[in-house]
């Protein structure tokens, strides 16, 4: 799953490519990641989404990803644990 991390350069890494498996954080159990391209279009509706729900350009750009990736799920501390984007539902994998 793409993983929020405000526009760090790894979150690049994981925005393109194919699906691989990461490890986790402790006590998460293993998950799939995919690794999706950014088209102009998700671009503009990230955007959008930003000033829309008052979140940083590059989480509303993951999220918009996740979706179009058809993810179900984000893991992100930075994001409101719980709360959802159209159907991308936020995880906090840290949060007890």
């Amino acid at each position: 799953m793409p993983a929020s991390s405000e526009g760090d350069p790894g979150t690049f890494a994981a925005l393109e490519g194919r699906p691989e498996r990461k490890r986790g954080p402790p006590g998460v159990s293993r998950r799939r990641v995919w690794r999706v391209g950014i088209d102009p279009d998700q671009i503009l509706a990230a955007a959008v989404s930003s000033r829309r729900d008052r979140i940083s350009f590059w989480d509303a750009l993951i999220l918009t990803a996740a979706a179009v990736a058809g993810c179900e799920e984000v893991l992100s501390e930075d994001l409101r644990h719980g709360q959802s984007f159209g159907r991308v539902r936020i995880v906090n994998p840290f949060r007890d």
